[in-house]
């Protein structure tokens, strides 16, 4: 029996004890011998999602209506929308930023939208003094707090069915595409599409 300060600690709880410190132990080995081996990168420890490395450009359509955003390596993102009907434009823009994405799985993270304004710049959707230009909402953002990632060969199975047949897919494609990335607003049900390269 061991004592620490007061407390007495039996035999069984020494064995436990050393048992838990010699299973961490392995691990860390283990660890490290994957990633000098270049099994693993050290990043897939702990991962992570970069907005450096997805699409710049996105697109959402809805009915006659089109949302494009761009964004940009450090989640920085601003966004056209237009809109014809007959003789005139409805339209919005917007820029914003995403906060660094949190895992949800390996295909999926979740990106809070930590900064939003709508700034309405009529001249990037000028099309000429026929037409009239009506403000309108920021389409694809509406009441959304935050969005889903998903990257390029998500499972169609991790995905919200709503999103699926928006996607355009192959019949029979049971993922995406290795070039697609899907940035959803699932509150509202509107997906932004991108393709890298």
């Amino acid at each position: 029996m061991l004592k620490l300060g007061n407390k007495r600690i039996t035999l069984p709880v020494i064995i436990f004890l050393a048992a838990l410190i010699a299973a961490g132990a392995a691990m860390v080995t283990v660890s490290l011998r994957f990633v000098k081996s270049g099994e693993i990168s050290p990043d897939s420890l702990t991962p992570k999602l970069s907005f450096a490395g997805l699409p710049t450009q996105y697109t959402f359509t809805n009915g006659g209506g089109v949302t494009t955003l761009t964004l940009s390596a450090d989640g920085a993102f601003e966004g056209v929308y237009r809109q014809k009907e007959e003789r005139n434009v409805n339209y919005s823009t917007f820029r914003g930023r995403f906060a660094k994405p949190e895992m949800i799985n390996e295909y999926t993270y979740l990106a809070v939208i930590d900064e939003f304004e709508k700034t309405d710049e009529k001249s990037k959707v000028y099309e000429g003094d026929e037409y009239g230009y009506i403000p309108a909402d920021s389409a694809g953002f509406e009441k959304a707090k935050d969005m889903l990632v998903f990257l390029p060969e998500t499972p169609l199975a991790l995905m919200h069915s709503e999103c699926i047949p928006q996607l355009d897919l192959e019949e029979g494609a049971d993922c995406l595409p290795d070039n697609m990335c899907v940035i959803y607003n699932y509150i509202e049900d509107y997906p932004f599409i991108g393709f890298t390269g």
